[in-house]
């Protein structure tokens, strides 16, 4: 079984498979209201509502999605699951950069795995472990959640690739080179 990804308007492919580790704060920041409640230190109703975006943009099932967050909320000592999303919390003097890159460098298979961050330490070292990559804004673009555009930014009706569709075709294609041997 795989996951359904909606890279255009009207159609979607399947991603068998696809795993996502999240920068929290870095991802919660390029959604304004996610961003006021951090501000303002509710970081839980901050984290609750940055899950309910994620789940809009990666709605589907098979897929694993661990949520990293600077810290831990008052209250809070073990991490948790919300709407099939995990939760990890740093702690200090650990920031969640840290958990992450540490979690690509142990995961045995890193390409099974993308990481959104827009941090360019976190980047460089999932890439440098074959992970995919991809910006904050493009997981919030991506999905039946995103405000979607008839043309992209040349006026063009074709779909531009995005990260996903890139990350996705490369698995691909290496995955079907390991077969044909």
């Amino acid at each position: 079984m795989g996951t359904n990804i909606y890279i255009a308007s009207d159609f979607y492919i399947i991603i068998p498979n696809m795993n996502y580790i999240i920068d929290a704060f870095n991802t919660g920041y390029k959604i304004p209201a996610v961003a006021r409640l951090i501000r303002s230190g509710q970081i839980e109703a901050a984290i609750d509502l940055l899950i309910h975006n994620i789940r809009l943009h990666l709605p589907g099932r098979g897929m694993r999605i661990i949520l990293v967050v600077d810290g831990r909320p008052r209250g809070h000592s073990v991490p948790g699951q919300k709407s099939g999303v995990e939760i990890r919390y740093s702690r200090a003097p650990l920031k969640a950069d840290h958990l992450i890159q540490d979690f690509i460098r142990r995961e045995k298979r890193p390409a099974d795995w993308t990481v959104v961050s827009a941090d360019h330490e976190i980047q460089n070292t999932a890439r440098d472990q074959g992970a995919a990559v991809i910006t904050p804004g493009e997981l919030l673009r991506a999905g039946p959640g995103s405000k979607k555009k008839k043309t992209d930014e040349t006026g063009s009706e074709k779909p531009s690739a995005t990260n996903i569709d890139v990350a996705y075709w490369k698995k691909l294609f290496e995955a079907g080179d390991d077969e044909s041997g």
